[in-house]
């Protein structure tokens, strides 16, 4: 094969594999079409589901971010533990073992808790005349904070 047929070659191989990425682009779905926020996120289905209006919306969107705080907070505070859990595979101390799962189970009752705190939170931010929706759509939310592993079982 000459170097003008071999690069010829090249090109139309190229070329094919240019269209096929095009076709796989605009066939498959992006891994998070909506992106933050977006339809289909919890933040978004509690507004709309709820009926939030503006003011509500604003009052909201600081209690997201009072939460997100606390719960980076803990979770930042939860790895340190299980790291320090981890670390005593080498040399395992059975009292240091319960008492670092002891302050695991607490640092995840704590997350849980601050998960049902936010959604009280959530739910004082509701006029009367939303309580009906709130409460139609409090039975909803655990599947819908749950993580997408477990909402397929």
């Amino acid at each position: 094969m000459n170097r003008s047929s071999l690069l010829t070659t090249a090109v139309a191989v190229l070329m094919v594999m240019n269209i096929a990425l095009i076709i796989f682009m605009f066939v498959t779905k992006p891994p998070h079409p909506e992106g933050p926020g977006g339809p289909g996120r919890p933040k978004q289905i509690i507004i709309e589901r709820l009926r939030l209006d503006r003011e509500q919306v604003e009052r909201y969107e600081a209690l997201i971010e009072q939460h997100r705080s606390t719960i980076r907070e803990t979770s930042e505070r939860l790895e340190g533990v299980r790291r320090e859990l981890y670390a005593t595979l080498s040399a395992p101390d059975a009292a240091k073992v319960d008492s670092l799962t002891a302050v695991l189970g607490t640092l995840l009752q704590s997350i849980e808790r601050a998960h049902f705190d936010h959604v009280l939170a959530v739910k004082g931010l509701c006029r009367p005349d939303q309580m009906k929706e709130f409460d139609a759509f409090s039975r909803e939310l655990a599947e819908l904070f749950s993580p997408k592993e477990q909402r397929r079982r």
